[in-house]
């Protein structure tokens, strides 16, 4: 229950009381208001220590050149890729939903300033009334339109209008305003940087599905190759078999592996599909664009250099950014619930006029102007507004830890990255000496088969070595490309396009 005492001025300024009485009644309540704000407690520290350099800086070439964060993706080298990511840009759902999640912050921007403004508004007011019947002993002191015992029948339709204006002002002595003001502000600060972690994410989610498609498109290439050799090798495995020269269990064994290769293709396709759907939805389209379902080579990243310091993931990362406003705007709140328990004071003015429309049913023509303040001093509410400061004290305390892990978690994430483009990097390269000696077996195959030394299913089975090698080739370019993108999707590359730059303007609108 809250206890609050409203004091006009023009009424204080007139009381037939004491003064001695309203002085005490109004130092008891600031007294009351004032004492409320102690007890603040010590809030956790936001600073994050953070290291000089990445442990894992040795996994890049410090001679290749530095990928540029606002368009990491064009170290494809892919005009498909970057057709497909400019289309996202313009059409994605995702993003338009959270360019309106800003729109809405930057509109109520606007409201959190205009609550400190003077605010006004017009009032009028007309009557018309006709008297449809009268006793010859009315009197007027019962009906205002009786001008004596008898009205005249000129008198018996009357009117009036009234109009004016009311003013009114909060005065923003201890902040609350202002505080109202910085959370609207660090709400836009929110929104903008989700707008930038869901455009990152989106980004990097489209590079990712490219990426797999074209692997997919290849091992698919690599089944369908491998399900060629395979049938030749079981056609001549069962003329083999109907002339006596191999056991039953031999075609068996090549004829279930024909069937796992089989399996292995319709899963290719459906993964493949599901990809080219998903490409669709990214970029805000209902059916799949026909140019991705030709077949490209896997896009390889040429350019794996780096330099950005573990600090620079406090300026460029969104969601260090957006956890920062989320501290901001928790520290306004506070403001606003610690302001409660002080007075509020508004100025208030009117201005009206009044007269007569038809006949007389006001004295005459009236104009009134008048001023005076409210003052609101919290007495007694049972310690409501200190809950509401020790809820708000205990969100900011909240936002600061969250703060502090999500850099700590920006850190976490970059490192692995960089990890993991090590590993992979390696793995390419193991991958693609395994195929070059797997070639040099195949061509010393086809020699020997040629001169007739060795029977075709070896020959075959040298062919399925190679091609098992080609894909554990593209799977290892899949990994490494995909660590590159977790290395920018981590430190938050991609710069908003043109026509989301102006959003920014958000977190400063005209006030």
């Amino acid at each position: 229950m809250l206890y609050a005492v409203n004091f006009c001025f023009a009424h204080l300024m007139h009381s037939r009381r004491p003064s001695a009485l309203r002085h005490s009644v109004i130092a008891l309540g600031l007294s009351l208001a004032l004492s409320a704000c102690t007890n603040i407690p010590t809030l956790p520290d936001q600073h994050v220590s953070l290291a000089t350099n990445w442990a894992q800086q040795h996994a890049l070439l410090a001679q290749t050149p530095d990928i540029d964060p606002a368009s990491w993706w064009t170290a494809f080298h892919d005009p498909v890729l970057d057709t497909l990511v400019a289309k996202t840009q313009a059409q994605n759902l995702s993003l338009a939903q959270a360019a309106y999640r800003l729109h809405s912050a930057r509109a109520l921007i606007q409201q959190a300033v205009a609550a400190g403004l003077p605010e006004i508004t017009a009032k009028a007011e007309t009557q018309h009334q006709r008297k449809l019947s009268s006793s010859h002993n009315a009197s007027p002191l019962m009906d205002p339109t009786v001008d004596g015992d008898l009205a005249p029948d000129s008198e018996r339709t009357t009117g009036y209008y009234q109009a004016g204006f009311d003013a009114a002002w909060e005065l923003d002595l201890f902040g609350r305003v202002s505080s109202q003001r910085d959370s609207a502000h660090s709400a836009a600060g929110v929104a903008y940087s989700d707008l930038r972690h869901v455009h990152v994410s989106v980004i990097a989610e489209v590079v990712r599905n490219y990426v797999e498609l074209r692997a997919q498109q290849q091992r698919l290439a690599l089944t369908e190759q491998n399900l060629a050799d395979q049938t030749t090798l079981l056609q001549r495995t069962q003329e083999r078999h109907a002339a006596g020269l191999i056991a039953d269990y031999e075609k068996d064994q090549i004829h279930a592996d024909l069937i796992s290769l089989q399996q292995q293709q319709l899963q290719l396709q459906q993964a493949l599909q599901q990809t080219l759907l998903r490409l669709a939805v990214l970029t805000g389209e209902s059916s799949v664009d026909t140019e991705l379902r030709a077949l490209s080579p896997l896009p390889n990243p040429q350019q794996l250099g780096f330099s950005m310091l573990p600090a620079e993931l406090l300026r460029v990362r969104p969601a260090i950014q957006q956890a920062e406003f989320k501290v901001t705007q928790a520290s306004a709140e506070l403001g606003v619930a610690q302001a409660d328990l002080y007075p509020r004071l508004r100025l208030l003015g009117n201005l009206s006029i009044s007269d007569n429309l038809t006949g007389k049913p006001l004295l005459g023509r009236t104009e009134i102007a008048g001023g005076s303040f409210s003052l609101n001093i919290p007495l007694l509410d049972w310690g409501a507004r200190r809950a509401v400061v020790n809820a708000r004290e205990a969100q900011l305390a909240e936002a600061i830890l969250a703060y502090r892990e999500a850099v700590l978690e920006g850190v976490e994430e970059t490192e692995n990255a960089l990890l993991a483009i090590a590993t992979h990097t390696t793995a390419v390269q193991q991958a693609q000496q395994k195929l070059a000696f797997t070639q040099h077996a195949l061509n010393r195959a086809q020699e020997l088969y040629q001169q007739g030394m060795i029977p075709l299913h070896e020959l075959l089975d040298a062919s399925l070595q190679k091609r098992r090698s080609q894909m554990e080739v593209v799977d290892a370019q899949a990994e490494q490309a995909n660590a590159v993108i977790a290395l920018h999707k981590a430190v938050g590359g991609a710069a908003l396009p043109a026509s989301l730059l102006d959003m920014q303007s958000a977190l400063h609108p005209r006030s």
